[in-house]
């Protein structure tokens, strides 16, 4: 694909995102660098076969988890287009997190000095659902909540575990679609599609594992960890507060007078948390739950 950069979208600390254009069509490009050796290895190894064979590095298992998922859903996931390797001058930005840690930091140093990158080429979303969290009224809010806990249930229930689901990492993308189908629901999106990405830390059992990963995963509950990270991180934007309640809530502890007070001021009530905090480990359930509140809304 031949493309014109137009500019930055946003900078992590392994990538940065591009708006491109191509052909009168706009995309985003994830350009990373990578090393000389991964350079040589990767541009003979992206066929599917030996992708699947070299899931024990974290490049692999991105373009994996990508070509895998978009055969499922393409609404709440990256769209990759196309990949390639090649030489660059691209410098990643330093992040305050690398220049804060000495073994991020001396990669990057490392990889400062590489000529090479990884280039993916996705579909483009609108923005961090942060941008637009405080203008969504509360059915928006209620489908946003479908949206996400559905992309999760679809990582676990093929055993993806996103492990990295913060704000930054929720995009939303508007649509003229009305209603989208889940669990056999027609669910509105209220004129919005909400997407996790960035998968760089994506693990799964179809990955070759270390003995860590293999030891975390069987003995780990990261399909908990990334709803209620969703719910902490995006709904109650990590509020100490709300951390010490959520984690009263999955425990089924009563809470202090002034901890209900709080909900007063939140997006949703206290009764809608503690449904979700008690039903986390089924997914089914918190989506029946909220989409029975829109059609209550409707009313």
């Amino acid at each position: 694909m031949k493309y014109e950069i137009k500019n930055i979208l946003g900078s992590g600390s392994s990538a940065t995102t591009f708006l491109i254009k191509s052909k009168n069509k706009y995309y985003a490009l994830r350009r990373q660098k990578i090393f000389k050796n991964e350079f040589i290895e990767f541009k003979d190894n992206f066929t599917h076969d030996k992708i699947l064979e070299n899931t024990d590095k974290s490049l692999y298992r991105l373009i994996y988890f990508n070509k895998f998922i978009n055969t499922i859903n393409k609404n709440h996931f990256t769209i990759i287009y196309e990949y390639n390797i090649d030489k660059c001058k691209f410098i990643q930005p330093l992040t305050d997190w690398v220049q804060n840690n000495p073994n991020a930091l001396k990669k990057y140093n490392e990889l400062t000095d590489s000529k090479y990158c990884l280039d993916i080429i996705t579909d483009i979303k609108d923005g961090i659902i942060n941008d637009i969290l405080y203008s969504l009224n509360i059915e928006q809010v209620y489908s946003l909540i479908i949206q996400i806990v559905f992309a999760f249930h679809l990582m676990h229930s093929n055993g993806f575990y996103h492990r990295d689901g913060h704000s930054t990492n929720l995009m939303y993308k508007k649509t003229s679609l009305k209603t989208i189908k889940i669990f056999g629901m027609n669910i509105p999106t209220f004129g919005y599609l909400y997407s996790l990405i960035d998968y760089g830390d994506t693990i799964s059992t179809k990955f070759k594992l270390s003995h860590s990963e293999m030891v975390a995963i069987t003995y780990g509950n990261y399909k908990y960890e990334d709803i209620i990270r969703f719910l902490n991180e995006c709904i109650f934007h990590s509020d100490k507060i709300f951390i010490k309640i959520i984690n009263k809530l999955i425990n089924n502890e009563k809470l202090e007078f002034y901890e209900l007070e709080v909900f007063k001021y939140k997006r949703i009530t206290f009764e809608d948390t503690k449904y979700y905090c008690l039903n986390i480990n089924d997914p089914k359930k918190i989506i029946k739950y909220f989409y029975k509140l829109i059609k209550l809304k409707k009313k």
